[in-house]
């Protein structure tokens, strides 16, 4: 058992004091200014971690197949709603997959470029609202940067892991109690939630293990 320190934005504004439990740990949030907090939680580190969703996937997991079955689900969503997905926003959800290190819209532009694609930003940005408003992909907004979301066939809140060591970031599994927590905190002031994202900086296991062994 150990205590991490961890630092989580909220779009929307706690009290000057708000205690939330999130599974058996009890988390304090300090002062509402500015509206990225410090977080003191103990947590049973697991020894082993899967490639699920809301886990680091292994170094040696089958990448290839994370971006087969990202493309398949966003085919299967896009025809469920009647939308086009088109070649250039299928390559455009194909390079966000690409890794699970956020990437940025000027990269993702350079890529296209590469490839012989006439793309200018508005096209690269357009096709990333596409991606959004359909559920595939979210904005990082700490990082101004882009993921490919692994649940777009469910609506959810957007709870992030970011490593600060090696740049990968992982969508959580949706824990109604956080949301309730913030909204109803956001209550006691008169604020009314309409979207929140939470976004975790800390280390991913991998980058932790040689702290560890140090």
């Amino acid at each position: 058992m150990e205590l991490k320190e961890s630092r989580v934005r909220f779009d929307a504004p706690p009290p000057h004091l708000l205690s939330m439990k999130c599974a058996n740990n009890r988390v304090p949030l300090g002062h509402p200014a500015p509206l990225y907090y410090n977080i003191f939680q103990e947590t049973e580190l697991p020894t082993d971690m899967t490639s699920d969703f809301d886990h680091f996937p292994s170094p040696t997991h089958d990448h290839a197949d994370c971006v087969r079955s990202a493309l398949d689900v966003a085919a299967q969503c896009c025809e469920k709603h009647g939308a086009r997905f088109t070649a250039l926003r299928r390559r455009v959800l194909e390079l966000v997959w690409s890794s699970h290190e956020p990437v940025g819209a000027y990269a993702l532009l350079d890529t296209l470029k590469t490839e012989g694609h006439a793309a200018a930003p508005p096209t690269v940005y357009r096709a990333l609202d596409f991606l959004i408003e359909q559920g595939l992909v979210h904005r990082l907004e700490r990082l101004n940067a882009f993921v490919g979301c692994p649940r777009p066939d469910s609506s959810h809140s957007a709870h992030f892991l970011i490593c600060t060591a090696c740049g990968r970031a992982v969508e959580m599994s949706d824990d109604p109690a956080i949301d309730d927590a913030v909204r109803l905190a956001a209550e006691t002031v008169g604020f009314t939630v309409s979207r929140q994202t939470i976004e975790v900086e800390g280390l991913c296991p991998d980058c932790r293990k040689p702290m560890r062994h140090a």
